[in-house]
């Protein structure tokens, strides 16, 4: 029996230890459960992330070549030539080294100076003649040919001076060498472009470019769309923001307007201010007070316990040969302490008939406003002063000028002076006239030397 009792001891010990192993084994695995669901999470957002930024790029890329396909194709008519030719050209372009927009410039350029060769444009005239083409055979056809010869004549010929100035001419100053590149590969070079074109997926028919065209414009439609929502919808609040203004501008009105308002507002916030502070006084005061207490306690104390001392110093002091005074400084530590509590009484003594911080800030604030005031009125003083202040008129030179009706009357009374003077046998005519003709002469002088005058001291004419 002792045999089987160890024995199931023993056993019980042995299962009792595996159970422990077994849960320690358990938590490790739960414990690298729990790390591998971490790192998957951590997967499946880097996943997200990466998928998220690739569409996000392929949206743009998309967006983009929307944009591209539709210029090709509108550049496309414009020039002449086929979407899937134009494409293969601007790819074989860039592997040259130039901008698609360069290129484009070039081949409007080359189409212009075919045309102006043909109206007699000597620039035009002498570009062709150096490669070799005559400008009326390049008439009749269309861009991809005339590019092509040009480039097979530019391989032909090679990069000297003269092809490098009749590229100039025919494709412009600034975009002409940089076609070099491009043309020296002749008409065999571009068309193998075209295949590759193919191939990469680059090339565009006219039914595709017009697929992304339509596209192009139902996309403009839909935004169309949002703009008009958002013009309805503008519409429709205006009313609505129109009566809430109206409201407003009424509550300001009836409060006695926005000068009334904010000075309320700002004595309201200086009033609060000024409670907060006569509080905090309170609390200062009392403070005040209660140190006041304490230290005339205090002194009292010591002075009671100093006078007892004394009393005790004169009965030590009788002994021979014994000197102490503790008993006056007692009494000295008790005066400086009430000496203290003096000055604390009058610092409470000044707080108490002070006014209070509400009426020093009210106080500061209004002075403020004053000085502010008196400075703005006089500013104001100055500047109506100064507008007052009219410039110095000029001097006016008052000029005597006879009037038409006046002179006929002189010439009226010259003639019957004339008449008289016939009759009456006195002076005679001539001389009556020859006075008159005098006394306008003198008088045009005088006018001629006044406005004379006039002119050069900037004055003013009265006429009378």
């Amino acid at each position: 029996m002792a045999v089987i009792a160890n024995l199931d001891i023993n056993v019980r010990a042995r299962i009792k230890s595996l159970r422990r192993g077994l849960k320690k084994a358990g938590g490790v695995v739960k414990r690298f459960g729990r790390r591998v669901a971490r790192v998957a999470r951590g997967m499946a957002l880097f996943g997200a992330a990466v998928i998220t930024a690739g569409a996000i790029a392929l949206a743009a890329l998309v967006r983009s070549q929307f944009k591209a396909i539709d210029a090709i194709g509108k550049l496309s008519v414009a020039l002449d030539i086929s979407t899937e030719k134009l494409a293969a050209y601007q790819f074989a372009a860039s592997i040259a080294g130039l901008e698609t927009a360069q290129f484009n410039k070039g081949v409007k350029r080359l189409r212009k100076s075919v045309a102006d060769a043909n109206n007699g444009l000597t620039t035009a005239i002498r570009g062709f003649k150096v490669l070799g083409l005559e400008s009326k055979e390049l008439a009749g056809l269309d861009t991809d040919e005339v590019l092509k010869r040009v480039a097979d004549s530019v391989q032909r010929l090679g990069g000297t001076t003269e092809v490098a100035g009749a590229l100039a001419d025919l494709f412009g100053a600034k975009v002409g060498p940089e076609m070099f590149n491009l043309l020296m590969q002749g008409r065999a070079g571009l068309e193998a472009f075209e295949e590759e074109a193919k191939i990469l997926g680059i090339s565009l028919n006219a039914v595709d470019t017009a697929k992304v065209e339509l596209a192009n414009d139902a996309m403009n439609r839909v935004k169309q769309t949002f703009i008009g929502l958002g013009r309805q919808i503008a519409i429709r609040i205006a009313p609505l923001l129109i009566e809430l203004s109206e409201a407003f501008l009424r509550i300001i009105k009836n409060a006695g307007g926005m000068q009334v308002i904010v000075g309320k507002a700002f004595s309201f916030i200086a009033t609060a201010v000024g409670v907060v502070a006569d509080v905090v006084d309170v609390f200062l005061l009392g403070f005040i007070a209660l140190k006041l207490a304490v230290t005339f306690g205090i002194g009292v104390i010591i002075k009671v316990w100093g006078k007892l001392a004394q009393a005790i110093q004169f009965v030590v002091n009788l002994l021979p040969g014994v000197t102490a005074s503790f008993g006056d400084s007692l009494n000295n530590i008790a005066d400086a302490v009430l000496d203290t509590a003096g000055t604390i009484k009058d610092e409470l003594h000044d707080a108490f008939i002070a006014d209070p911080p509400s009426k020093r800030i009210d106080r500061f604030l209004k002075d403020i406003e004053r000085k502010t005031t008196e400075a703005a009125k006089k500013i104001a003083e100055e500047r109506e002063k100064f507008n007052l202040q009219a410039p110095p008129s000029p001097a006016v030179t008052t000029i005597k000028i006879q009037r038409p009706a006046a002179i006929l009357k002189d010439t009226q009374a010259a003639f019957t002076a004339i008449l008289q003077a016939r009759q009456q046998g006195a002076k005679t005519a001539e001389q009556k006239a020859q006075e008159v003709r005098e006394k306008q002469l003198a008088a045009l002088q005088g006018i001629d030397r006044n406005l004379r005058d006039a002119g050069q001291n900037e004055l003013g004419i009265a006429i009378v």
